[in-house]
């Protein structure tokens, strides 16, 4: 045999031992998680040690109240309670709104008020007619730039872009707070 084709036979050995021990690093890593299945129940200590499950919509519905509140959007779970027990200063105006709406209610989906302005303005005008204590402001559009409005950029489109701006900072804030996505019972995933 050549001295080429042992040190080529070494090498082999080498890389196939790496590859070994670095499957049998990944499978011992796997073992040590937590992972909660779609169907099952959560425990603190569950909770307490991963961030992130997969869970049933019985699951969420279980965190809908003033003091624990987790809502979803396209399949993603949000834990809202620390931003709702927060006392949040100098916020604005819409995520407050929005805030108090699912602290004050048992709506957990957030997509039925984040859809466009009219759904989310007709969210609030139900939740007034049945609440006339405890008003909830239609979107506030005080802060449009009246300067960006012109033929091309009306007014609409103008209320529309300050819209979506609003989805996009109250969706990336509460993404700070995913718990997961959701998972029809039983899919493992």
């Amino acid at each position: 045999m050549s001295k080429k084709f042992k040190i080529c036979i070494c090498i082999s050995f080498l890389l196939i031992g790496l590859i070994i021990l670095y499957n049998l690093s990944n499978i011992s890593n796997v073992s040590n998680k937590n992972v909660i299945y779609g169907g099952e129940e959560e425990t603190e200590s569950d909770l307490a040690i991963i961030d992130n499950i997969d869970c049933t919509m019985e699951q969420i519905e279980k965190h809908n109240s003033k003091n624990d509140k987790w809502i979803y959007n396209n399949g993603k779970i949000y834990n809202l309670t620390p931003i709702i027990q927060a006392e949040i200063i100098n916020s604005d105006m819409n995520v407050d709104n929005i805030l108090k709406y699912f602290k004050l209610t048992e709506e957990q989906d957030l997509s039925k008020i984040i859809g466009s302005i009219e759904m989310y303005n007709n969210v609030m005008e139900e939740y007034n007619k049945k609440n006339p204590d405890l008003k909830l402001i239609f979107f506030d559009f005080s802060n449009l730039d009246e300067s960006k409005i012109n033929e091309d950029n009306t007014r609409l489109k103008e209320q529309q872009r300050m819209f979506d701006k609003f989805k996009f900072v109250f969706i990336k804030t509460v993404e700070q707070f995913s718990k997961g996505i959701i998972c029809p019972s039983g899919l493992k995933i």
